[in-house]
């Protein structure tokens, strides 16, 4: 069965997905609850905000067109390469100084 993104479906007849990764994610956020670190001001924060940014996104891509959906996406995985290559370059010099 294929995704909505149009891949193969990759995990979805296994389960493996997207609900595996939400299992484990609950788990380590349950973990973190226990022992005391985690600031729920942040985590409420983002939960209350990021609500209505999924509705109004959500609403916005269903409008856009799929060529420009598919740039917006490129250009958000080169941007989160970039920056995470350029923060453990930089944590790499600090762990040499």
């Amino acid at each position: 069965m294929p995704s909505a993104a149009g891949g193969a479906g990759v995990g979805s007849a296994t389960g493996s997905g997207a609900g595996g990764a939400a299992l484990a994610v609950a788990g380590a956020g349950a973990r973190h609850i226990g022992i005391g670190q985690i600031n729920l001001r942040i985590v409420l924060g983002m939960t209350l905000g990021g609500i209505p940014a999924v509705l109004i996104a959500a609403y916005i891509v269903k409008e856009m067109d799929l060529k420009y959906v598919r740039w917006l996406v490129v250009v958000v995985v080169v941007y989160t390469a970039i920056t995470l290559l350029r923060s453990a370059m930089a944590d790499s010099k600090v762990q040499k100084a």
